[in-house]
């Protein structure tokens, strides 16, 4: 049976923690009859193997410990990070256009993918598509989808792969601009010239979902003592943030 830990309210790990300490204090009861620490009377922690779970008991730890943790003889040191959110678009060149992509011209007048996503439409609603399988979302889930844009014209209008959602307009050169949406859909995309002279540049795509590492994590520490005893702790109220890095 692990005890539970209550030594701080609760950790919140935001985005941009990298390598943030938290120590534990597990000191020794003061006699072999008290009853007012963690550990036994005259034992301390020789060795530790930490745990980190989601809720639904996932073994996150090498996502959210960014290394061994340490111990003194009553002191445990977890040094945590923020996890990556995953990206969503499986195939690199689809994001990046370093090679062939799934991106397919429909009818836009002017396409090319050497190095980047190049259109030139001479006609209003001239579009070109990604598949569902190259962006996938689920529906009612929250998404960011990150882009570099060069050489615009006019306007263009990114939706989801059937036409039936507008995710957003894009009308203005940037570096990793960024849509965030609701899906209504199962993904995939459709580039949508909004004017007969709509034309861009497009490169860099990332597709992640808001919060996709969010919640509550719990915390659980095998400590082996001095006396060869092995006790095992739980701390249950680490959080991560919904925010996506």
């Amino acid at each position: 049976m692990s005890d539970s830990f209550q030594g701080v309210d609760k950790i919140t790990i935001q985005p941009g923690s990298a390598t943030v300490p938290y120590t534990f204090t597990f000191a020794a009861c003061t006699s072999a009859t008290a009853n007012d620490g963690s550990i036994p009377f005259g034992t301390t922690i020789t060795t530790n193997k930490v745990k980190i779970f989601d809720e639904t008991k996932t073994d996150k730890t090498s996502e959210i410990v960014s290394s061994v943790p340490s111990n003194t003889t009553t002191v445990l040191t977890i040094t945590l990070k923020y996890p990556v959110t995953p990206e969503l678009m499986p195939n690199t060149v689809d994001r990046d256009f370093s090679a062939a992509t799934a991106w397919e011209k429909v009818d836009v007048d002017a396409y090319d993918e050497a190095d980047d996503l190049t259109m030139t439409a001479n006609a209003i609603d001239q579009y070109c598509t990604l598949p569902v399988l190259s962006a996938p979302t689920t529906i009612g889930k929250r998404y960011r989808m990150t882009y570099d844009l060069a050489n615009i014209s006019d306007t263009w209008a990114l939706q989801s792969f059937d036409g039936t959602q507008t995710i957003g307009v894009i009308n203005a050169n940037i570096t990793q601009g960024n849509l965030e949406w609701t899906a209504l859909t199962t993904g995939g995309y459709r580039l949508v010239a909004l004017a007969a002279t709509s034309s861009g540049d497009f490169d860099n795509f990332t597709l992640k979902e808001i919060g996709g590492c969010a919640g509550r994590y719990s915390i659980e520490m095998e400590l082996t003592l001095s006396s060869g005893a092995v006790m095992e702790f739980d701390f249950t109220r680490l959080y991560i943030e919904d925010i996506v890095v």
